[in-house]
């Protein structure tokens, strides 16, 4: 997704650096959120958080659309699959009962050139694309 977003041209230095700063200011947030609170006072800290959040807000709707993507999940089922074994739920006995199972947890980005780009796709999610696509 980043490479997508950001280009291959020196695309490693680029994520460096984009980690460096994101590092930095993870560490710093809580320190100077703390001394804001300590000689500003509440309100003024919320005032000031919301308005990083809204300029957070605005810089990221500043993206260009066409680096846009669409996010689909296909599955959201647990490492283990529906139905769990040894489980007694509503939802894993009328797995067993259908004797059916759904052992998906993948997602795809849609890119807007039409490129699909699979997320977290196991054996399972894989095989059905070929069946399907055979």
């Amino acid at each position: 997704m980043p490479l997508y977003i950001l280009g291959s041209s020196n695309y490693g230095k680029t994520s460096g650096y984009l980690n460096l700063y994101i590092k930095v200011v993870t560490a710093v947030a809580p320190f100077a959120f703390a001394l804001s609170l300590e000689n500003l006072g509440n309100i003024t800290s919320v005032i000031i958080l919301i308005l990083l959040c809204t300029i957070s807000i605005v810089i990221l709707n500043l993206i260009p659309k066409e680096k846009m993507f669409k996010l689909k999940f296909l599955g959201s089922a647990n490492a283990s699959g529906i139905p769990v074994f040894n489980c007694n739920c509503q939802v894993c006995e009328e797995y067993r009962e259908n004797k059916s199972f759904n052992n998906s947890t993948c997602a795809y980005l849609e890119c807007d050139n039409g490129e699909i780009i699979l997320l977290d796709a196991g054996e399972d999610n894989i095989t059905k694309y070929l069946i399907i696509k055979l």
